[in-house]
């Protein structure tokens, strides 16, 4: 699939030759986007709640829930090996020591859970290690480390407070709205629906989140006093290979029908906040599979407090392209999955 590396006509030309002659295997030119998911991946770990209250008398916290999306294409039931560690936020390591395993799962499934009773020692080390004492809330970490994961481990902070204010919940997706055409009357899907795709035709996605997903909160600034805020959303888009995220560019090298990826990554959003909806959605998406496909598409979504949760959504990708359809080889068919610029 796509990104980076920029081929001279010349050499995309010769590739596209190379292939229509008949070669069935070949050197891809670009780097895979972050959103192919191609192998088991940790696509995301959450927290419910992302923030929990401790006891001011008695010092003890909520407990927390964890889960982890854990994805592998083609393998969505999967059990896997996986290991929870917990420890207070540092400055310098990115994941919890060795030491810090809590617990170990060798059947852990997409519907299991991890849970953390932070004890009163670890929030002692967590306020010692925070530069501002725990002013602004206690911060711990905890850490997965999945069985034959690429990479094998990904994190998640879990954030305590004392404070008797609304604590922080996760945003929640209810689904997606399509938009086939500027202008269009966009066709809603959820959580349990199907995307419904045709090969080489780019559609805009926009998620669509439950009424209470986006949090308005009081909090205290680096000085101490106090302030307002709005939480921000970001999304990231995750599918195997036969979806691709961003703008399809066509061409005509060779004499034949190529499309080339435009070397962005597409798979990240912004929420508006506010602003004016894109015409398209907020990512645009295309099935590349010749001959079509099915799959799952994983939505991930994240608030700038902590919180995250996401979405498995089933698509299905229709050819319609008169010289893809019947038997193999399809000499004539427009390629997809060729280079990037």
């Amino acid at each position: 699939m796509t990104r980076s590396l920029p081929l001279t006509r010349a050499a995309l030309t010769a590739l596209c030759t190379g292939l229509l002659a008949g070669c069935d295997s070949y050197a891809d030119p670009c780097f895979a986007p972050q959103s192919v998911v191609s192998d088991r991946r940790i696509l995301a770990v959450a927290a419910e709640p992302p923030e929990a209250r401790i006891d001011p008398t008695t010092g003890i916290a909520e407990p927390v829930s964890l889960r982890a999306l854990v994805v592998e294409p083609f393998f969505q039931s999967q059990s896997v090996h996986a290991s929870w560690s917990f420890c207070p936020v540092d400055a310098v390591q990115a994941f919890c020591p060795p030491a810090a395993v809590s617990s170990t799962e060798d059947q852990w499934t997409p519907h299991s859970t991890a849970l953390l009773v932070a004890s009163p020692e670890l929030i002692a080390a967590a306020v010692a290690a925070d530069p501002l004492r725990g002013l602004r809330g206690i911060k711990l970490r905890a850490g997965l480390e999945v069985s034959g994961a690429s990479p094998a481990q990904a994190t998640s902070l879990v954030r305590l407070t004392r404070s008797n204010t609304p604590v922080n919940h996760s945003p929640r997706l209810q689904g997606v709205r399509l938009l086939r055409e500027i202008g269009g009357t966009p066709e809603l899907i959820d959580s349990n629906g199907l995307i419904s795709l045709t090969v080489g035709k780019t559609i805009g996605l926009r998620p669509v989140l439950a009424p209470d997903a986006i949090e308005e909160y009081d909090t205290l600034d680096l000085n101490g006093n106090p302030i307002h805020l709005r939480e921000h959303l970001t999304y990231s888009f995750y599918a195997d290979s036969t979806l691709f995220f961003g703008q399809l560019l066509g061409t005509q090298l060779g004499g034949q029908g190529v499309e080339v990826y435009s070397g962005v990554d597409g798979s990240q959003a912004d929420e508006p906040d506010g602003a004016a909806e894109p015409p398209l959605g907020l990512v645009a998406v295309s099935g590349v599979h010749a001959g079509g496909s099915s799959g799952v598409l994983w939505i991930v979504v994240r608030d700038s407090r902590g919180g995250t949760s996401w979405a498995e959504l089933h698509y299905r990708s229709v050819e319609e392209r008169p010289a893809c359809l019947g038997p193999l080889p399809h000499f004539g068919c427009p390629k997809l999955d060729l280079a990037c610029q």
